[in-house]
This record gives structure tokens, sequence and C-alpha cells, in this order.
């Protein structure tokens, strides 16, 4: 048989030829992936997520479920649902391996070969299933934040915050990438008319990328001067203010864990080991894991809850990629 001018062979004599064309046989690690599914954790985050939003609903801008979707109106304190989430477009294979020339292929994965990464919000709202703004509206954002307009790596659509990188080398939509898209977020949200008055939670899928933070429990010590890793610990209280506690004294000497639970009102028992009073402090909030972008939406009065792992289908958002791809 003749394939692009060439007579095909065996198999072998195919991977030979690839071979000498300088093609690699090597593995594929962006296949899709299920393990954890059903996991003890997992299922328990998926229950509690699910009825959160279930218990909320009348809060929420809902499409009926009819041959014509109409839009229902929130009854009481209307709230704006924002899904983010990422995408990589590229080969959509899932063998184990395959093979690619250098890193000249196109859409292979992410951060090799060309490809192209998006990161969106779809929207719970009737204005439309995507977030921007009229040029009036993001004139009179420009005057409160001028550094909107700064250049950078990313490239933003007009008057909105839906961002796409080239994805090769350095390029990728990293923590501060997304700290920074959605810093913007927040501070364009008020000034679009239609969404005056209203809530906003942002969903997002539960990746390292979005939940990083800046420390955890396990690299503080016990014993005053020692080290701290980091000079203060902010946090959100239970009602959803940020707080800030310092991990330093007037002297410059560390806190240690001891000094803290003191400050945070946290009993000691006599005697307590290390690992015990670990998971005393565990249980406060100013140790539980809250992400860097967590704090940024506090500061700005935007919830972010997180969709169980390995459920993309919990994130609406999802579907439209699904579409688009």
């Amino acid at each position: 048989m003749c394939l692009y001018g060439y007579w095909r062979g065996s198999v072998e004599r195919c991977e030979l030829d690839l071979s000498r064309f300088g093609a690699e046989y090597t593995a594929n690690s962006n296949r899709s992936y299920f393990p954890g599914h059903e996991r003890e954790d997992v299922v328990k985050h998926r229950k509690e997520s699910v009825k959160c939003f279930i218990e909320r609903e009348q809060h929420f801008y809902t499409i009926t479920n009819d041959a014509v979707p109409q839009w229902k109106t929130p009854t009481t304190t209307p709230t704006i649902l924002l899904c983010h989430d990422e995408s990589t477009y590229k080969c959509g294979e899932i063998a184990a391996k395959r093979w690619i020339m250098s890193d000249n292929a196109p859409f292979y994965n992410k951060g090799r070969g060309r490809s192209i990464m998006c990161s969106d919000l779809l929207v719970m709202h009737p204005s439309g299933p995507f977030f921007s703004l009229t040029d009036k509206e993001y004139s009179e954002a420009l005057k409160k934040y001028p550094h909107l307009n700064d250049d950078c790596d990313i490239n933003y659509e007009k008057n909105s915050v839906s961002a796409a990188i080239n994805v090769g080398g350095d390029n990728y939509f990293d923590n501060q990438d997304i700290l920074s898209q959605f810093k913007c977020l927040f501070q364009l949200l008020p000034f679009k008319n239609e969404y005056k008055n209203h809530n906003f939670v942002c969903l997002l899928d539960n990746t390292i990328t979005n939940t990083a933070a800046d420390m955890h429990i396990n690299d503080f010590r016990m014993r005053p001067r020692t080290r701290s890793p980091v000079d203060n610990i902010d946090y959100i209280d239970e009602n959803n203010k940020k707080q800030t506690i310092e991990c330093y004294d007037n002297d410059g000497y560390s806190k240690c864990l001891l000094g803290l639970a003191y400050e945070l009102n946290v009993f000691v028992p006599i005697k307590c080991k290390l690992n015990e009073l670990k998971l005393l402090l565990s249980q406060h909030t100013a140790f539980k894991s809250v992400s860097k972008l967590e704090k940024l939406a506090a500061e700005y009065n935007v919830k972010i809850p997180f969709s169980p792992k390995y459920h993309c289908e919990t994130n609406p958002i999802g579907g439209y990629w699904c579409h688009s791809k």
C-alpha cells in the first residue's frame, strides 16, 4: 500500500525509518486519568460539594430543563457563579507511547511541542456565558486600576480576563499567572453594570496550580528561636475576614508553634509532644490549608470553592472545552 508517496512495509520497517528520521518513541505523559475517583476522601468532598450547591440553589442563576431553556432568577441574595479552568489544545491520543519528532510536533502535551493553553471562565448569568466589559466600563476600571493595561506574557482578550499562552519552554499557567489573572478579574467584576449588587463565587478545579499555599504546619518547629517558614500567617476567620498573626517577636526571634498556639488561644496540655501540638493547631483556621487564591479572593469578598479531585464533570466549563475541541 502506498502512503504519502512511500510503500508501507512491515511495522518494524516503519519504526526503523521513523528512528532514522529523528523521531523518538516516548511515553505519552498526558493521557486521561481516573485513579482516585472513588477514593474515600474524594467521595466525601464530592458529597459535601454537591450538598453545598444544592442547599444554596436559590441564590444562583439557574436554567430550566425545558425544550427551550429559560433563566431562573435568584429569589434571595443574588450570586453569580463563575466556573474556571485551563485547557491545553493538543493531540488527543491516549496511547501509552507515541512517536514524536523532537519538540516540533504540534499539539503534543503541556510544556512540550507546539500547543496553546487557555484559561477562561464560564459565567452563569443571563448577560452572557463569558465575562467582559464594554469599552466604557473598562475605561472606568482603568481609572482605579491603571496597571490593568500593563504588558505581560499572557494574551488577554479585549476588556476581559479570558487568557491564552503558547506552551513551550517556561511558558505555562503556573500559580502566579493564575493569581494575576484572578486579581484582574476581582478588580473588574464591580464595573460590569449587570453585576451590580451581586455576590460572586468562583468554582475552580482542585489542582496544585490553583490550591498552592504559602506554608504548611509541618514547616514550623515547636521551640522558640527556631526557623519559621514565613514572617506572618494570613488566614480567613469564620466571618470570611482576613486576619494576620506575626511569626516573629519584637526581638526578631520566631514564636514557634507554642508561641503561636498561645496567641491563637489554643490550649496546649503539659508535656505536649510535637505531633500532638501539630494536631491541635491544625484544627485552627490559621493552619488549615488555605490557598493563596482563597486569601486573595477574600480581599475582594469573593468565595472560592474547589471541585472534587478527578471530577471534571462537576465543573460546567469542562463541557465547553469538550465542545470547542
